[in-house]
């Protein structure tokens, strides 16, 4: 149960890692890959002074200095075109935080235009960290199911996955990585695929858990995964026999080399 526990910890922090990499441009000084960026609303000219107003809400500062512009920047404008970004951000700085129920919340009011999907993916990993499966679920489910390629398609589906595993849903999420795996790969396949053979082997689903551990050790051979399935699979070597006095080889006791054990001499 701690392994099992573990790994979906595991699973939500390698989540969170990659939606970093893709969430909107922030200051950073830990390099980061640079992937097709999330939309956002077209800028308004550079002379608004609105839209000045929230660039220097997110100048970097000291403490909670930028979370208080920005709220400050939500009350005097809270019907502005920007204020789904702001929601955004102030949702980054809350799961940053640890605080997931406020980045929830914060997720929840920002799905709108561009972001929408983006928001719906992060207020899932919120929901996700809250212990709230379910909720992660009806967040992500719209970009899991899309009919049409989207860029958090593949992430909401792994959290799908994910979320029926952390409710005991064991059937339910063997389907949803099925579902995962008819997908483009994507960018954590390699636990995926560590993660749905597992949960196959306990379904007592052979076929299918041999075809995702083959998969696994063919196509992400240097992983973490595949060194953990590795060592899962491999049997350990059966122990040797004890070795009882005067087995062949090894002396009775009294015994001297090369010749046969003497009996005590009598008095």
């Amino acid at each position: 149960m701690m392994r099992k526990r573990a790994a979906l910890v595991g699973a939500l922090v390698f989540l969170a890692w990659a939606a970093c990499a893709t969430a909107a441009p922030r200051p950073s000084t830990t390099p980061r890959p640079s992937p097709k960026p999330v939309p956002v609303p077209a800028p308004a000219p550079a002379l608004d002074p609105v839209r000045a107003q929230y660039d220097a809400a997110l100048v970097p500062g000291v403490g909670d200095s930028t979370k208080t512009r920005l709220v400050r920047f939500l009350a005097e404008h809270p019907r502005h075109p920007l204020t789904a970004p702001a929601q955004f951000e102030l949702g980054l700085l809350g799961y940053a935080r640890g605080d997931y129920a406020e980045a929830r919340d914060r997720f929840r009011r920002a799905r709108s235009g561009g972001l929408a999907d983006e928001a719906r993916y992060w207020e899932g990993l919120s929901a996700f960290a809250l212990g709230r499966p379910r909720e992660a679920r009806d967040a992500v489910s719209q970009t899991a199911y899309a009919g049409r390629p989207v860029p958090r398609r593949w992430d909401s589906a792994y959290l799908v996955a994910l979320s029926w595993a952390q409710e005991g849903r064991r059937p339910e999420a063997l389907a949803a990585y099925r579902s995962l795996f008819e997908l483009p790969a994507g960018p954590g396949q390699a636990a995926a695929l560590y993660q749905a053979q597992s949960l196959a082997k306990e379904l007592q689903r052979t076929d299918e858990a041999a075809e995702w551990g083959k998969k696994l050790l063919s196509s992400y051979p240097q992983s973490p995964e595949a060194a953990s399935f590795k060592a899962e699979t491999v049997k350990p070597a059966p122990p040797a026999p004890a070795v009882k006095p005067g087995m062949a080889g090894h002396p009775a006791p009294g015994a001297k080399p090369g010749g046969a054990a003497k009996k005590p001499a009598g008095r």
